[in-house]
């Protein structure tokens, strides 16, 4: 199992494309098994400024399902409608997920 973190931040201005962008993209996570494992919203920065406004940890069961998602034609159709979408939008893999204590 390979886990991916977005770190977004939606455009308040752009709801429509926000539901446009999410619905396709959850669309192609479960066409290759994706399961969203998490939705963390973001409040308060206890120092420094919030680095985004939410955080999604997915759960892909390969790289090769990553690359089938982002690489996709139907994803690269809707990456104007992402960029509207959000503000702020990173997508990172986890490297090691242990949990301490």
């Amino acid at each position: 199992m390979i886990q991916l973190i977005a770190s977004l931040t939606t455009n308040p201005n752009e709801p429509e494309a926000f539901q446009t962008y999410f619905s396709t993209a959850m669309e192609l996570m479960e066409s290759v098994g994706a399961k969203l494992v998490q939705k963390i919203d973001l409040g308060n920065a206890v120092i420094g400024e919030p680095a985004s406004e939410m955080v999604l940890l997915v759960d892909y069961p390969s790289y090769r399902a990553i690359d089938d998602v982002f690489q996709s034609d139907r994803y690269k159709s809707i990456i104007e409608v992402r960029d509207k979408a959000f503000l702020k939008y990173n997508i990172c893999l986890v490297d090691n997920n242990e949990l301490l204590g």
